[in-house]
């Protein structure tokens, strides 16, 4: 591997979309596991809650397993991986950097409104079925949730805290990291000329732009029960072609904003809670803010 994107952030941001736009591109490959998580030390953790054993199933910690995550990957190449959880986890930032000395490394975070990302954040658990709390009460067992390794999918605030996170990879990365708008999502050929000129690639038509991993709620609870049945779940990924599993998905879920999932009294509240780590990010030149609503 002679040379590594790593998409470090923000989940909830649009980075499955931006990974599967440039994986049509010949100068990439995307990994066969979107998020391995390589440069972390989740592999060290015994994760908890629900859906806890197959996130653990998924992470990457030996270099030649990850290496082979990305098969048939040419010397001038991009390697893909998408792990949104680098932003965060406060040691990859020096793994990643350590990387760098075997291989070219370029890093790419998309920032989003930070109460819209973890609104957004909370549906997904909702429409996994896992979580049984309100969004206030989700916010208030996080503390104890993290202690308890719950995996990431239920840190609502923590990654949405990025100033920090972004103050850290800026110091060590400089110009070797890219920091883009969720907003940008909306005209695909011009965020995709944005990442190009980053990497010093030639511009590209955008090909199919179809947005990726959209956040969707089961449309009653009978699919809702359907969806929680892991056996019927791995079999219609497993059988139905990606076309046919995408209008499936579209006829039973609803698009989650378009449901009132959470008191508009609990998201002004969460909104005001997050002021200073808002005023921040705005302080920060290389983090865009645009559209972001204040407090």
């Amino acid at each position: 591997m002679n040379q590594l994107l790593a998409i470090i952030g923000t989940p909830k941001a649009g980075t499955t979309s931006l990974a599967h736009w440039l994986g049509n591109r010949p100068e990439f490959v995307l990994g066969v596991e979107k998020e391995p998580r390589f440069f972390t030390e989740f592999a060290k953790t015994k994760w908890s809650g629900p859906g806890g054993d197959a996130f653990a199933d998924t992470l990457i910690s030996d270099e030649q397993a990850y290496r082979a995550n990305f098969p048939h990957l040419k010397d001038d190449q991009w390697a893909i991986d998408a792990s949104t959880d680098y932003l965060w986890h406060e040691p990859a930032c020096e793994l990643l950097k350590q990387y760098g000395q075997k291989a070219r490394v370029k890093l790419i975070c998309l920032v989003r409104d930070p109460v819209d990302r973890a609104i957004s954040e909370y549906n997904h658990t909702l429409r996994e079925g896992w979580e049984p709390l309100s969004f206030a009460d989700a916010l208030a067992a996080e503390g104890d949730r993290m202690a308890d390794h719950y995996h990431p999918l239920f840190y609502h605030r923590r990654r949405s805290e990025v100033a920090g996170d972004l103050a850290r990879f800026h110091a060590a990365f400089g110009g070797d990291l890219l920091v883009l708008s969720y907003d940008q999502l909306s005209n695909p050929q011009a965020i995709l000329d944005q990442v190009s000129g980053f990497l010093g690639l030639p511009s590209r038509p955008v090909g199919d732009a179809t947005a990726r991993n959209p956040s969707l709620l089961p449309r009653n609870s009978f699919v809702a029960a359907l969806k929680s049945n892991k056996q019927l779940h791995r079999l219609v990924k497993r059988v139905l072609p990606q076309g046919l599993k995408d209008r499936l998905r579209q006829a039973t879920h609803v698009d989650a904003r378009e449901v009132e999932t959470i008191p508009p009294a609990d998201i002004a509240a969460f909104r005001t809670s997050m002021a200073a780590e808002i005023q921040h990010c705005q302080e920060a030149a290389y983090i865009p803010t645009e559209g972001w609503m204040a407090p």
